[in-house]
């Protein structure tokens, strides 16, 4: 992890006092977290719905924080007059986070520098390895991305905090689950490029339906174009009734797998035309940056390979693993049991044997239920003329066999099995399936010995 830092004028313009003294470089390092303060951080104690980051000063001050800025009735109670001397007070702290993030960011950006906002309902993290992975590979260009899923109010300002001035381009993954998160994080931000991946059955239980997910996710669209007066460069997936009836702006394109076809790309290591829709985005917007690096993507293109638990591959003795284990939705579940059985089909071999276990959906709301038979219905669909053995793991498994005709088994948790019964799974059948949201777990599957 890089040192978080930010302009010591900008921290001192919002607080309005000179209290501050940057190291010989001019950087001062951040930190939010009172558990891992290094000697000269400055720690900003966040407020959360169970918790007060201020009430932990005490503890960051004795660990070597310089100072701590906190929230208004954040102060405790037990600090001596040097302890106080170290302790600023501001009336909202998330707001002085994220006002801090954006001045950072956008006078990094007066340097020649890119930012790139990325979102979508399916594929956004798998989008941006794949931008990362494509612009890191030009020489003397420093690319840096978000990390993990930092993508939220908190993720996002600390992924602008670790931007270096070394760094020429900066990838923003903005994700969201309820409405208006996104313009938030567009503001903090300030992209003047974007990607949105897809619109899709995904956080319904705050977002309400697919109309509700896209006018969360075209926030960062407006956006880019408000901050651009309408040229900035804007990449959407053709062929999303949502994101086809965006505006046709001078720069904003429209790209699916046709353009790898196109452009002459292969890659043995994804599956599924939804990957090969998101590979599609990523190569567009490198091009846009870099038009005449094109062999140079192609040949870097061809040995990406998905990060592990999000649509990667896998053996175990001599089965072929298909894990993501990351995070699921309808719209997800669908693309990749459809990459799946497509590769599936393509082995020749007699009498294939395949495992397809499946964990819930999370955050689907009222229509829960219906979306998890829907899904075991189209595995029906998948099954038919193959050897398919289905396990269903979670609190939705009833509704998954429901629509898979009862033909499946029913977990309510991974641990429902030993470890021995999903080793004698894994090793008996050729090719194997697993996706389900994180809180399932379903990685824990692998971890075998």
């Amino acid at each position: 992890m890089r040192d978080r830092w930010c302009y010591i004028e900008h921290f001192n313009e919002i607080i309005g006092q000179e209290i501050i003294k940057p190291n010989s470089s001019g950087k001062i390092t951040l930190s939010t977290d009172s558990r891992t303060i290094a000697s000269g951080d400055i720690y900003i104690g966040l407020v959360g719905e169970k918790f007060d980051g201020g009430s932990f000063s005490k503890d960051a001050i004795k660990s070597g924080a310089t100072f701590c800025v906190i929230q208004n009735k954040s102060m405790p109670s037990d600090l001596d007059e040097v302890e106080k001397s170290k302790i600023v007070v501001v009336p909202e702290i998330l707001d002085f986070f994220h006002t801090l993030a954006r001045k950072k960011i956008l006078k990094w950006a007066k340097n020649k520098k890119t930012i790139i906002g990325l979102t979508g309902s399916n594929g956004k993290t798998t989008t941006k390895e794949m931008l990362f992975h494509l612009l890191s590979s030009v020489p003397k260009i420093q690319t840096y991305c978000t990390k993990g899923n930092f993508n939220n109010h908190i993720g996002v300002p600390l992924t602008i905090f670790e931007l270096s001035e070394s760094d020429d381009i900066a990838i923003l993954e903005m994700g969201t689950n309820h409405p208006g998160e996104i313009e938030v994080l567009a503001d903090i931000g300030s992209p003047t490029m974007g990607i949105i991946t897809n619109i899709g059955d995904s956080h319904l239980e705050f977002l309400g339906s697919r109309d509700g997910v896209f006018v969360e996710k075209r926030a960062l669209f407006d956006k880019v174009m408000k901050l651009t007066n309408d040229k900035g460069y804007f990449l959407l997936t053709k062929g999303d009734p949502y994101l086809d009836s965006l505006p046709s702006h001078e720069n904003v394109e429209r790209v699916n797998s046709e353009f790898l076809l196109s452009e002459g790309f292969q890659n043995t290591h994804i599956t599924g035309v939804h990957n090969y829709n998101n590979f599609s985005l990523a190569l567009a917007l490198s091009l846009k940056i870099f038009p005449d690096k094109k062999d140079l993507f192609i040949k870097a293109g061809s040995k990406f390979i998905p990060k592990e638990n999000r649509s990667s591959w896998m053996n175990f003795g001599d089965s072929k693993i298909f894990l993501d284990a990351y995070n699921a939705n309808p719209s997800s579940m669908s693309a990749s049991l459809d990459g799946f059985f497509e590769k599936v089909s393509k082995d020749r071999k007699d009498n294939l044997k395949i495992a397809i276990i499946l964990g819930d959906m999370n955050e689907l709301g009222a229509d829960a239920n219906e979306f998890h038979e829907g899904i075991g219905k189209e595995l029906k669909s998948h099954s038919e003329g193959k050897t398919v053995s289905s396990y269903f793991v979670g609190r939705y498994g009833d509704f998954y066999n429901r629509g898979n005709d009862s033909k499946g088994s029913v977990l309510r948790s991974v641990s429902s099995y030993s470890p021995e019964d999903w080793k004698k799974i894994l090793n008996s059948h050729d090719y194997v399936f697993i996706k389900g949201s994180r809180s399932l777990q379903l990685e824990s599957i692998l971890a075998i010995k």
